[in-house]
Parts: structure tokens; sequence; C-alpha cells
């Protein structure tokens, strides 16, 4: 008798998919997942530095962001393979498009369109999809320059909303403060600091990309695409640059200064008011469900933490990228069981004890 398929365990918080992604269980998604990672690791995409890890990280990451928003097989196969073969931005050849046979390796992996896509993705100037001063797409497409010379390809509307999309969560995935240092990005009093000289990773703090993947998804639904991500309203609502940076701030000015957080009345405040600014981003939902655990208001705490939860399952990475998305899932998950069940550790051993997030465990 053939064992039966063992199922993930239930998880009244999650949705199905989310939780498969939670467990690592990426063969419910994509059965022919551990075959694709198994040839980009010895194809070398674990050696090759990416922004917030390795490329192959990166990969992965950009893979299971596309899975949470339920994109279309292709399209997540595209996100797996997104630079593969170098493109406009970076050197980072994991495949020779020059070679037939590279791109028969690719095209066996994920299939025809899924290449076509991966293809045409490295092929043009990505800069040009970030145009965005006009959201409206012509019906028949839009030209944009190749990196082959003076040589332009026209993307149709669905070709332009998949690559929207995909950018929409390659920079989600990579992007935090580093990024905003290197560029020498201002600062909201409008001085610069940074540069080429910024040293890596620094302090780690969330990058200002949110006010750019806003404006994406506003496009890409312009572009007709579906399923939309989830993400900023099902991409109806956009952020400006300086409440971004404004919320950041806040949030950042309780992480950064342990006086900030031992007043507890202060942290709160100060949490709320980046939530109110930043209402995408989770993780000042989590810091609040944990001042609310610690004073015992327990309606107070399931409500940030089911927030934090919700906005985690959209995203499937992290805002603050000093800790991993299951890991802040994971944490969120505990601050939720206790605000169930009414009961929060008085003393520092029983917080270092905890673990446990399933109800009833």
């Amino acid at each position: 008798m053939q064992p039966l398929a063992k199922e993930s365990p239930a998880s009244p918080d999650l949705p199905p998919h989310v939780q498969d992604l939670v467990l690592h269980d990426f063969r419910r998604i994509e059965p022919g997942l551990d075959a694709m990672l198994e040839v980009l690791g010895r194809q070398g995409a674990r050696e090759i530095w990416h922004k917030h890890g390795t490329f192959y990280d990166h990969l992965l990451g950009v893979w299971r962001i596309l899975a949470a928003w339920q994109q279309p097989s292709d399209v997540c196969r595209l996100g797996l393979m997104h630079s593969v073969y170098s493109n406009s931005f970076v050197r980072m050849r994991v495949f020779d498009a020059r070679q037939e046979a590279g791109r028969d390796t690719v095209r066996e992996l994920i299939g025809e369109e899924a290449e076509r896509l991966v293809h045409l993705f490295c092929t043009i100037r990505r800069e040009e999809l970030l145009r965005l001063g006009d959201l409206e797409v012509p019906a028949d497409g839009i030209l944009v320059g190749t990196i082959a010379g003076d040589e332009k390809v026209r993307l149709s509307r669905r070709d332009l909303g998949v690559f929207l999309v995909v950018t929409m969560a390659d920079y989600a995935e990579q992007f935090f403060g580093w990024q905003d240092r290197l560029f020498g990005l201002p600062d909201r009093d409008g001085t610069r600091r940074g540069g080429p000289h910024a040293l890596w990773p620094g302090e780690s703090r969330p990058g200002l990309w949110m006010g750019l993947d806003a404006l994406l998804g506003l496009r890409a639904a312009k572009c007709g695409v579906e399923p939309l991500p989830p993400v900023f309203d099902r991409c109806t609502a956009r952020i400006e640059r300086a409440t971004e940076g404004e919320a950041c701030d806040l949030y950042w000015s309780v992480v950064a200064d342990p006086a900030a957080q031992d007043d507890a009345a202060h942290a709160e405040r100060t949490l709320r008011e980046a939530a109110r600014l930043n209402p995408f981003v989770a993780e000042p939902h989590v810091l609040l469900g944990q001042i609310c655990v610690t004073q015992h208001r327990w309606d107070d705490a399931l409500a940030a933490a089911g927030r934090a939860l919700e906005l985690q399952a959209q995203w499937a990475t992290p805002w603050d990228k000093r800790l991993s998305w299951e890991a802040w899932v994971a944490w969120t998950r505990v601050l939720l069981k206790a605000a169930r069940e009414r009961e929060w550790p008085a003393d520092a051993l029983g917080i270092i004890g905890l673990g446990e997030v399933r109800p009833g465990r």
C-alpha cells in the first residue's frame, strides 16, 4: 500500500499556500523546484554575491514572493531565473544565453514560455521600466531598448505587466538601508550621506523601496495583470517617499535605542505613528504586539499580531531584513498564541523558553 501523502500542519492564521512556504514544502506549489534549485546551485548561483546574501538565496526569495502572490507558474519560474543570463543592471551570468546549450538547459528546466520571458527580461534595458511619470499603457504595449546597441523590442501589455510584478518582488526581496546609503539618497532634511564608500551591510535598517514598488503595482494594474499582488491594497495605493522615510525613521528610533524601548508608552506611540504612516509593513505591528502582551492587553495584542501576520503573508519577505521572514512569522505567531491563551512569561527565562506556535501545545 502506498503511504498517504503527508499534509502540512494546519494553521488557522495563514493561507494554505503561505503555510507551505513557511514549512519550505515548496513542491506543493512547484513540483519541479528541487530540480531547478539543484541546477542553479551546481551552476554556481550560491557563489555569486547579491545585495542581501547570495544570488541563489535571492532567486529563491523572489520565487517565494511570487508564489505567495499566487502568480501563474510561468511568472514564478521567471522570478526564479530572472537574471540568470545577466541583464542591464547586473553581472550574474549563471547560464550563457550566447550559447544555445545555455538556453536549452534553462528551457528544459522551466519550459518554453518561461524561458522566453527570462531571455526577454535579460535582454531589455530594465531601467526603462522605471519611467513612471505616466502610468498608462498603450493597447499595443511599449517600445523599450535592449542591451544590444540601438535595437528596440516591443513589450506587449501582458509581458510588461509580468515584468513589473516580477520587479516588485525583486526589489522587495533585496532592498535594505545599505543601498540608500550606497546611492547617497537624500534624507528627509535634504542632506546626503554615504556614497560608493558605504560599508556593506551597514546597520541593516529597512530601505526606502516601497514608494517605487507601489508605482510599479499601479502600472501593472493598468496592464491588466491577473491576479494582482495583494500588497498596497491590491495595487491600488501609493506611498510618498517622504512619508515612507518618516515611518522608517520612527520605527528605527525604537528599534535602535534601548532607552526608547524601556519607555513602553513612548515606544507604543512611536510605533503606532509609524504604522499609520506606512500601513503596508508588518514589523511595527509585531513590536506593538509584544508591548501589549507584556501589559496583558490581550485584545490589543491580538489585533496587532493579527495585522502583522496578515501583512507577512502578503509579502513573504521581511521589510526589516535583520531577520528572516520565517523568523518574523514564527515570533508573530508566538505573540498570537499568547494573546489567545492570555498568558505571557513574567521573567527572562520564561521568554527564552517560548517557541511553540500551534494552539494547545
